[in-house]
């Protein structure tokens, strides 16, 4: 059962750079709000909102309301928030490498 704590990935509608996203905290076994862009007003909307730092997406808002962007942080914070990070370091290190080759 999945666990629902407030987390939207916003997204234009389709797969792109959120997909990964939506993977990690399907894993993670989170239910999360997947917010898709459907057309200009909404894109609008979410620039005026101040939430996407460089105007860049996909989006993660956090369920304390904190706004990231840049995959790499969005799925560290995913990985750590959620247990996906390993033990120590060393397992860290190695899950970044896998990440990164993927």
């Amino acid at each position: 059962m999945a666990v629902k704590i407030g987390i939207k990935v916003t997204y234009f509608d389709g797969r792109g750079r959120a997909e990964v996203l939506r993977f990690a905290l399907g894993g993670a076994g989170v239910d999360f709000e997947n917010v898709l862009i459907k057309d200009r007003k909404q894109m609008v909307e979410v620039l005026d909102s101040g939430k996407l730092k460089y105007g860049q997406m996909p989006l993660l808002e956090t369920q304390t309301g904190m706004c990231l962007v840049q995959g790499g942080a969005q799925l560290r914070w995913i990985a750590r928030e959620f247990g996906l990070y390993g033990e120590g370091n060393e397992e860290a290190a190695k899950i970044d490498m896998i990440v990164e080759g993927a």
